[in-house]
């Protein structure tokens, strides 16, 4: 007899190929904390354990033998027809205009009558500060961009703290463009962690992967100093998603990344960058409603099929980015309590640096 590797129980079953289990895991077809053949950790909740056993699963290269109990419940469990796997994403609205119904802006911030710069700005400087970071962000929330980005360069010119800096430098590669708002002069002033955020959305923005890997991997390895560099921490780990699949697909078939991908996750933050929220938005959820149809587009752009494996684990990270990119709407547009609630169910997923950044915005 062998042990169960669901169970541990020693008994007669039968074994399932490695591939077919890491799909039905992975689309939370099959989960055994649910059906109650497993106990979970005493401090986990359900979700937790099956997100980490998940991993275990994911990792895991060789088949699977489960005794006959648990593998009646296995058959019966994916004998099921095909549902959407549940995920964090699955408890928020399809539309962001349900949250704009629950949380309506607050007032405007005030604004001085003579906030524009003068035309002896350059020699005397912009002048004092009216408020403060938030203001800023409340001004861009309610779409007055100018005035945000005009408080934004007083504040840096009297010494501002790191996340008003960040956030200076994130306004600085978003639309609409203006040759007077410069992070060229800001991203020096950064220390190295907070550089290496600004770095991976300019090699975004120039296509350069190999920058973006290394921005990426040196961000990761760090502990976000502030929430905003969570956020961006985040953001980048959305915009790297392109380059994690691709590299996932290539690197075993022994062939070298030719060109960027516009994959759906890649088109979704683009969309998040543009403040195009609601497009952003219908995007990311179709990441998390179809991953499958994520890895089907790569294997067509890169003319070769997947393993049933590679299936599993590429549409898990499909889901995953998709997840994330809902909370850094969430996060950008101010709704606090359901982006709390969304990155906490998604830290124990992730590791190092990523799972202190979800942490974070929890």
């Amino acid at each position: 007899m062998t042990i169960c590797d669901i169970c541990s129980t020693e008994a007669d079953g039968r074994v399932v190929p490695v591939g077919e289990f890491q799909r039905n895991v992975a689309e939370g077809r099959f989960n055994p904390f649910r059906l109650g053949l497993v106990s979970g950790r005493v401090d986990f909740t359900e979700e937790q354990d099956f997100n980490f056993w998940t991993g275990v699963v994911r990792e895991n290269e060789t088949d699977w033998f489960l005794c006959h109990r648990c593998h009646q419940a296995y058959a019966q469990a994916t004998a099921a027809p095909r549902t959407p796997a549940p995920a964090p994403g699955s408890s928020l609205p399809d539309s962001l205009e349900t949250l704009r119904r629950l949380h309506p802006l607050p007032a405007q911030p005030g604004v001085p009558a003579d906030w524009r710069p003068g035309l002896m700005a350059g020699l005397f400087g912009r002048g004092k500060p009216w408020g403060d970071r938030e203001q800023a962000i409340a001004l861009l929330r309610h779409g007055r961009i100018a005035e945000a980005r005009e408080l934004l360069q007083r504040l840096v010119a009297q010494g501002a703290d790191n996340p008003t800096r960040l956030l200076f430098c994130f306004e600085g590669r978003r639309p609409p463009h203006d040759d007077s708002f410069r992070i060229s002069q800001v991203v020096p002033t950064l220390s190295p962690a907070d550089k290496t955020l600004i770095d991976m959305l300019v090699a975004v923005a120039q296509g350069n992967y190999d920058w973006l890997g290394e921005s990426m991997l040196a961000a990761s390895a760090t502990t976000p100093g502030s929430e905003f560099a969570a956020f961006l921490l985040l953001t980048g780990f959305v915009a790297t998603s392109d380059l994690w699949l691709q590299t996932q697909l290539l690197h075993p078939r022994k062939r070298a990344l030719e060109s960027m991908i516009v994959c759906r996750p890649f088109k979704a933050v683009a969309l998040f960058i543009e403040r195009r929220h609601d497009e952003a938005w219908a995007a990311f959820q179709q990441c998390v409603a179809e991953p499958a149809s994520i890895v089907t587009a790569y294997e067509k752009g890169l003319n070769l099929s997947a393993t049933p494996a590679e299936h599993a684990k590429l549409g898990e990270a499909a889901r995953l980015y998709g997840e994330i990119g809902l909370g850094l709407v969430l996060f950008d547009l101010g709704y606090a309590q359901e982006r709390r609630a969304h990155f906490a169910r998604l830290t124990p997923r992730l590791n190092s640096g990523l799972a202190e950044a979800c942490r974070m915005l929890a």
